[in-house]
């Protein structure tokens, strides 16, 4: 365990009583939020019982990350204190490590290249990609991360596994010196890399206006959702440009925009009464 876990762990065993169980740690948790950031529903003490539990089943010490984030967000502005804002921090840090805190921008092509791979980010691909992002900029980054979608991602696959095998019985195969592989599909009607990607996750308008209409009230309405449920309300409400592929990517979006809808775990989303 490292010197600032160390750090942490004590430094909330003294401001608090130490919990027995999980129960009594989740209880703690719903009462120091009610301090640093306002009335707890019944909705929001939920999202904090299933988020414990799911950081728990990670093997990361979820009572001492909540109570840091809590802290942590009730010294943000006023509009950034709220159980969304906690959400968002304990999955950068669930995903990307301890302490870590993604920009609006850096969240977003971390996302997109999510959504177009198929693929969770590891700690090493997220710094990889950073040091990208820092070469290039972010809409560059974007737009490259939109070809992708041409990959032949089998192929790559097979030329990584050619190259493993050979290197693990030590012989070539037969297939000679490891040559250049075009990994992009030869097929027509594929997406322009050069093409603009703002589509990918940007409503504006009326449009964006409607769309968070209808994603709170199916919320509001039907409890924590998965995205396949919410797909098919918008689409039965005319809103047919929403798929199951690019549906997270358009959740992002609402979530920065309201405060009401968040994710209370992988694949599942809530709305969350007076967190404006």
């Amino acid at each position: 365990m490292d010197y600032a876990m160390n750090n942490l762990f004590d430094y909330y065993n003294q401001k608090y009583p130490l919990p027995k169980n999980d129960v009594e740690a989740i209880n703690t948790i719903i009462r120091v939020y009610q301090t640093e950031i306002g009335d707890c529903n019944e909705k929001i003490g939920e999202g904090i019982g299933e988020i414990y539990r799911e950081l728990l089943g990670k093997g990361q010490p979820a009572y001492y990350w909540f109570l840091e984030a809590i802290h942590r967000t009730s010294k943000k502005k006023e509009e950034k204190r709220s159980f969304g804002y906690i959400v968002g921090t304990l999955r950068n840090w669930s995903l990307y490590g301890f302490g870590n805190t993604l920009t609006g921008e850096e969240e977003e092509v971390y996302d997109f290249f999510m959504e177009v791979t198929g693929t969770q980010l590891t700690s090493e691909s997220r710094k990889f990609i950073s040091h990208l992002m820092g070469t290039y900029g972010a809409l560059k980054l974007m737009r490259s991360i939109a070809a992708l979608r041409e990959v032949d991602a089998s192929l790559m696959y097979a030329e990584l596994l050619r190259r493993v095998t050979a290197e693990k019985y030590n012989e070539n195969l037969g297939l000679g010196k490891p040559k250049r592989i075009n990994y992009i599909t030869p097929l027509n009607g594929l997406p322009n890399p050069n093409r603009s990607v703002r589509k990918y996750n940007r409503s504006t308008g009326d449009e964006l206006k409607q769309l968070i209409h209808h994603v709170e009230e199916y919320l509001k309405t039907n409890g924590i959702s998965t995205p396949t449920d919410i797909v098919n309300y918008l689409n039965a409400n005319g809103f047919n440009k929403f798929t199951q592929k690019n549906i997270s990517s358009y959740l992002v979006t609402v979530m920065k925009k309201t405060n009401k809808v968040v994710k209370v775990t992988t694949g599942q989303y809530a709305y969350v009464e007076g967190d404006e």
